[in-house]
């Protein structure tokens, strides 16, 4: 079986650092670019790494001392392992919020009592 290039990004979302993917492009010629595909940083960046991603959306922040880089490219951040379960939209959030109840909402609830149950 060959790997592709979908299947080598998989594989290289589990490198440790930048010398990994590094060495993979210089490597095997086919998949230079690869990191070029990545819309999010795999691993923690500094500045020399952060360089290499050039075509970040959204950065994770896998620690507390991650640098956070304020070059205008990186439009949201995500801390990595953060999830958010159990949310609840109440009546004062319909009151002073957007009337559209997000997709990571999983109860509703009038303002004290409990209204119904989302159960995505």
């Amino acid at each position: 079986m060959k790997l592709g290039y979908n299947e080598i990004m998989i594989v290289s979302m589990y490198f440790n650092d930048i010398n990994d993917f590094i060495n993979l492009e210089m490597g095997v010629k086919r998949f230079q670019g690869n990191i070029e595909r990545f819309h999010f940083n795999p691993i923690p960046l500094n500045e020399y790494s952060r360089r290499f991603f050039t075509n970040i959306e959204t950065f994770h922040i896998y620690n507390e001392n991650d640098k956070i880089f304020k070059d205008g490219k990186i439009f949201k951040k995500r801390k990595k392992n953060e999830i958010s379960v159990n949310i609840e939209y109440t009546q004062y959030d319909r009151n002073t919020s957007v009337s559209t109840i997000p997709i990571e909402v999983k109860s509703l609830r009038e303002y004290n009592n409990w209204f119904w149950d989302v159960g995505h």
